[in-house]
């Protein structure tokens, strides 16, 4: 057989050409050469010698001072010494010693799985620097005395110590500071910016913050589970709290509590309940359906959090019925409830509570039809020509004033963009009697026809927990200090109607309900007033939406009783 190869170039002779085995030496087959290993990275030679400074015969009092004097003077000169090995001597029938060496001291034991070893990094130089202290009396723990047993070192100082882990760690005093400041929810960075005030020498780096914090929240665990954990903190705090197990099973599966402040303060504002599911807020990517109300001074207030793995009709029919627990006089249900366009929750609404008024975020609604005008219509003049129109649909007082906007907003619509038409009609307006004003205008919602006071206690639990790494503890500590802010401010806002009282209702014609209601609806009263003297006529849209006198009430009298305000507006 011939084993030249089968093809000549021009010019070529056979002294150009290779033979099988020699395309196997310069690898021009297909056989793949095999790897050869990188070599292993050998450190320069250095020697650095600093016997003399740690040569000394001072006698230090106890190990701890050694121990001290030692980390001082390497850190002096770019060094950091750890202890390597030490003996405690037990009860005197060893000799105590404690063995120090740089942090850089030992030999790098590879792993043994190789697709471990990316990402991965050592500091050892097999530094021989080490020192010995030992007890001028064996078996008592005083007189030490430091003996140098190699004084050189095999790599140049530390230019900076500032990413040293050894030289950044807290003492006991800075782990305190820590801990509080964790407890109240200051940023790791800021925490971090109040060491480095307090102490300008301080090496501690942010990452080693982080794991302070990680570390005292696995502490105050302990032995428990996250859960337990959870459960622990509710009774101790004597919330209120419902669970749901797994069918068949002891496995929890969802959470439900309130605190005792916002339970006494249901009970005396539940007449309008914002309901919204925020996420983010956990490393398992649990739901948290958060709960708020609105009180007479117009603060929001947070009735109950849920953890609810799935968000299902049945799901949401157990938390309602579990805040409906919550209120004494079950006759007092929610009088309005606000939420998105959640047809789960749509439909545990009519089950839970089947005479509440069930409004849609109004925000949300707008947004939604925005994007779809943006899609089907276009982004030019006749686009804003058809979201101004959809203004008017909305905000049409009377339900014929809103049927003929409609039939506007169709006409100028179907023959070019009926896609946006379809949309709204099947999307948005078989629900129209939950958002349009023609409708909610005769519903007592107090204002409230968004669900913009959940996203904003949304905001604020977020801001608290900075990011969504935390667990379920770590949520519900989050909402706990949120919930106590928040009755502070509301207790503030009540005694401020009581006994602050603005210089514009000083009046006579407020002598009879100064100091008995908020600020906000007296506010709201005299807004009216001035509409009326200042335009005349009254659509008593002030009596229906809020429970309070409107211009024709007010129009010819000197002064407002509180039989005329709605008891719920105290």
């Amino acid at each position: 057989m011939d084993n030249k190869v089968p093809y000549s170039l021009p010019g070529m002779t056979e002294s150009f050409l290779f033979h099988e085995s020699q395309l196997i030496e310069v690898g021009l087959n297909n056989a793949q050469p095999e790897e050869v290993p990188p070599p292993a990275f050998v450190p320069p030679c250095i020697s650095i010698d600093v016997s003399h400074l740690f040569t000394t015969d001072q006698i230090f009092p106890t190990r701890d001072d050694l121990i001290n004097w030692v980390h001082g003077i390497a850190i002096e000169n770019g060094y950091v010494v750890l202890i390597t090995k030490s003996d405690s001597g037990g009860n005197g029938s060893r000799k105590a010693y404690v063995m120090l060496g740089c942090e850089k001291h030992g030999k790098y034991v590879p792993y043994r799985d190789p697709d471990l070893v990316e990402g991965t990094r050592t500091q050892k130089t097999e530094c021989p620097f080490r020192l010995k202290g030992r007890p001028m009396k064996n078996g008592i723990d005083r007189d030490w005395r430091l003996k140098v047993m190699e004084g050189t070192h095999n790599h140049e100082p530390a230019r900076s110590l500032i990413g040293h882990n050894f030289v950044g760690r807290l003492n006991s005093e800075e782990k305190e500071q820590v801990e509080k400041m964790s407890k109240s929810w200051v940023p790791p960075r800021k925490m971090l910016l109040t060491l480095k005030e307090n102490n300008p020498l301080n090496l501690t780096t942010i990452s080693q913050i982080y794991g302070a914090c990680k570390r005292l929240r696995k502490s105050l665990r302990g032995s428990l589970t996250e859960m337990q954990h959870l459960l622990k903190k509710l009774d101790g705090d004597k919330y209120v709290h419902f669970e749901r197990h797994e069918p068949g099973s002891e496995v929890i599966r969802d959470v439900f509590w309130a605190h005792p402040n916002a339970i006494k303060l249901f009970n005396t504002f539940p007449y309008v309940v914002i309901m919204d599911c925020t996420y983010k807020t956990n490393k398992y990517k649990i739901p948290l359906l958060e709960i708020v109300g609105l009180t007479s001074t117009d603060k929001t207030y947070s009735i109950a959090f849920c953890y609810i793995v799935n968000e299902g009709t049945d799901d949401y029919v157990w938390a309602l019925e579990c805040m409906k627990s919550l209120l004494a006089d079950q006759a007092m249900l929610p009088k309005v409830i606000v939420t998105d366009r959640d047809l789960a929750l749509l439909s545990a609404a009519k089950q839970s509570l089947p005479n509440t008024s069930h409004l849609l975020c109004l925000w949300h609604i707008n947004k939604c039809v925005l994007a779809k005008c943006k899609l089907y219509v276009g982004t030019d003049d006749f686009a804003e020509l058809v979201m101004g129109k959809w203004g008017e649909v909305v905000d049409a007082a009377t339900v014929e004033e809103f049927e003929v906007q409609w039939m506007q907003l169709f006409n100028m619509c179907k023959d070019k963009y009926s896609n946006f038409t379809s949309y709204c009609s099947t999307t948005w307006l078989v629900h129209k009697e939950k958002f349009a004003k023609a409708w909610t205008n005769h519903v007592m919602h107090f204002g409230t026809t968004t669900s913009n006071r959940a996203e904003g206690a949304h905001a604020s639990l977020k801001k608290m927990l900075r990011d969504c790494k935390g667990d379920l503890a770590t949520s519900w500590d989050a909402s706990h200090s949120l919930t106590c802010n928040q009755h502070t401010e509301i207790l503030a806002s009540f005694e401020r109607s009581i006994h602050r009282i603005d210089h514009i209702f000083m009046f006579p014609f407020y002598t009879n309900i100064r100091g008995f209601v908020s600020n906000k609806c007296l506010q709201l009263i005299d807004d009216e007033h001035i509409r009326m003297k200042s335009y005349g006529g009254c659509d008593c849209l002030l009596r229906e939406t809020h429970g309070l006198p409107c211009g024709c009430e007010l129009a010819g009298h000197r002064s407002t009783t509180l039989l005329s305000i709605n008891s719920i507006c105290y």
